[in-house]
């Protein structure tokens, strides 16, 4: 699937590494209470009425929220390397950017910034500290 076929729902989010990057990309409107809208032509994200565990609907702007802030809070756990995923993926500025911006090779930008995404992808928060997790220092 190319990159501008790629979208989902809310409450498809599982936030897998294609996932986290397309949140990234579309974080400043997802700050805003917007939805990006659906490539195929169908209109933005509409709340099909979840209901959650205790029987009460979920609002939309709520599992929004809750989509988001889970990215965030990830993203802020890997510090500095967290920043250069935001910069790579929501600013979109390239790797050779944020590169001279920071004094850094650009491939160790590359790796830093991949290595916070991963950092964030999966279903539940990670218990070790960022920096403990040994398969997040190999090389991409």
């Amino acid at each position: 699937m190319s990159e501008l076929g790629r979208w989902w729902s809310p409450y498809k989010i599982s936030y897998t590494y294609s996932q986290c990057t397309w949140l990234l990309k579309n974080l400043m409107e997802m700050r805003e209470g917007i939805w990006p809208p659906d490539p195929d032509g169908r209109s933005s994200y509409t709340d099909p009425r979840i209901i959650n565990k205790s029987g009460e609907y979920k609002a939309y702007k709520e599992n929004m929220g809750t989509v988001v802030g889970t990215l965030e809070r990830r993203l802020l756990k890997t510090g500095m390397d967290g920043a250069l995923a935001y910069l790579r993926f929501t600013v979109e500025l390239s790797y050779r950017e944020i590169a001279m911006l920071f004094h850094l090779h650009k491939d160790e930008v590359y790796i830093r910034a991949n290595r916070a995404i991963r950092y964030c992808v999966g279903r539940r928060d990670k218990q070790d500290a960022y920096q403990n997790l040994p398969y997040l220092n190999q090389r991409t």
